[in-house]
C-alpha cells in the first residue's frame, strides 16, 4: 500500500503542473510482463490515482524473461516508437531496463518529463 501512496503523490504532484483542456497522456513502460507482482502492483496504484483524469497506456517490456539482445532491441524500438507517435505528457519508467535502454540513451536530454520508479541499483 506505501507504494501505491508512493506512486499518487508523485502523480497528483506531475498532474498539478500539467496544464489544458484535453487529457494528460500518461505512458507507463514496464520493464516487466504483465502478471509479475510488484509490476501489477505499481500498475494498480497508477490506475487508481489517474481513474478517468488521463489517457493511459502501458507498454510491457518484457525484457526480464527475455533477455536476448534482438528482443531488446526490439522492445526498445516499439517504446521509441510509441513515445515518438502517441507523445505523452509524462513517461513512467519502471525498473532498470526500461531507464537504462530506453530513458537514458534515447531520451537524457529531452524536455519530456519522466517518473521513474523501482529502479534497483544507482542513478547511474
Amino acid at each position: 500500500m506505501r507504494r501505491n501512496s508512493l506512486i499518487g503523490f508523485i502523480l497528483l504532484s506531475l498532474f498539478a503542473s500539467l496544464t489544458g483542456a484535453a487529457k494528460s497522456k500518461v505512458l507507463y513502460v514496464d520493464s516487466y510482463h504483465e502478471g509479475y507482482a510488484w509490476s501489477d502492483g505499481i500498475t494498480e496504484g497508477i490506475k487508481s490515482v489517474l481513474g478517468d483524469k488521463a489517457e493511459f497506456r502501458i507498454y510491457r517490456m518484457d525484457t526480464k524473461r527475455h533477455t536476448d539482445e534482438a528482443f531488446m532491441t526490439q522492445a526498445v524500438t516499439e517504446v521509441k516508437s510509441i513515445i515518438e507517435s502517441w507523445q505523452p505528457d509524462v513517461v513512467i519508467a519502471s525498473d532498470d531496463n526500461a531507464s537504462k535502454f530506453v530513458i537514458k540513451p534515447y531520451y537524457s536530454s529531452s524536455k519530456l518529463p519522466f517518473v521513474f520508479c523501482g529502479v534497483n541499483w544507482d542513478a547511474s
